[in-house]
């Protein structure tokens, strides 16, 4: 079943009263990691296969200094939702695909979204997400572009479009 805005629009006004919502992208963690690396992690320097984009993410939120501790861990299916005033990260329920709990939420003055494209082969594109809630607290996760070759719903494009500047590329190593 898919995502849904208007689904996003009623969970928003319990969630996040007086928000409006400006856009979003369903995303997944890698588990059992979920969305952080561990300190004394070895150097990750092979991107290349289906794990090269998660072993890039974990290396580029070293680079930035992220906390360990302070990262997202776990919650599989989950969402970001740009208001015009924060940026949020929820669950989605398993069986319907609809958002479901608020894990936390940062004013946009110090929100930051670091994103690449990675190839994982076979037809399967991700984008890859390592976001900066601004207050300490990180997540990285990745969305579908394609899935053997066919486009996925996402909503990747428009959501980076409406970041604008909050959205960083990270360059190719």
């Amino acid at each position: 079943m898919g995502f849904k805005h208007q689904d996003l629009d009623a969970w928003a006004a319990e969630h996040l009263p007086g928000e409006t919502v400006v856009s979003w992208v369903t995303t997944s963690a890698d588990m059992p990691g979920g969305g952080a690396f561990r300190a004394g992690d070895g150097p990750l320097v092979h991107y290349s296969g289906p794990t090269g984009g998660i072993r890039r993410r974990a290396a580029v939120a070293k680079e930035l200094g992220y906390d360990p501790d302070k990262g997202f861990r776990g919650y599989g299916g989950t969402f970001l939702l740009l208001t015009d005033t924060s940026l949020s990260l929820g669950t989605r329920s398993g069986v319907r695909n609809r958002p479901k709990d608020l894990l936390h939420t940062a004013p946009l003055a110090g929100v930051r979204v670091h994103w690449f494209d990675h190839d994982a082969g076979s037809g399967n594109r991700f984008r890859h997400f390592i976001t900066d809630f601004g207050d300490g607290r990180w997540r990285t996760e990745h969305t579908g572009l394609t899935a053997l070759k066919r486009p996925v719903s996402s909503n990747a494009d428009a959501f980076l479009a409406a970041l604008g500047d909050l959205a960083v590329e990270v360059p190719d190593p």
